[in-house]
């Protein structure tokens, strides 16, 4: 069992071909944990989303008119 320091020494093939054992995602885990968290991949969807995509939902409804009153509208 390799530790990441022995890990980070191997080539650079090494370093950037996929891990496919599941062993060795697990062995990653940790390091991983430390580096991004356990929530930050939910914070920065969310952080999109409020700052792209609902601003092209606003924008492509500018204009929503009322099933009732066709004369009611919202800019």
């Amino acid at each position: 069992m390799q530790s990441i320091e022995e890990m980070m020494r191997l080539d650079k093939e090494k370093l950037t071909a996929p891990v496919k054992s599941v062993e060795d995602k697990w062995k990653l885990l940790p390091a991983f944990l430390k580096v991004k968290g356990l929530v930050k991949q939910h914070i920065d969807s969310y952080n999109y989303f409020i700052n792209v995509e609902l601003k092209k939902i606003v924008k492509a409804n500018d204009k929503v008119t009322s099933d009732a009153d066709p004369n009611f509208y919202l800019r």
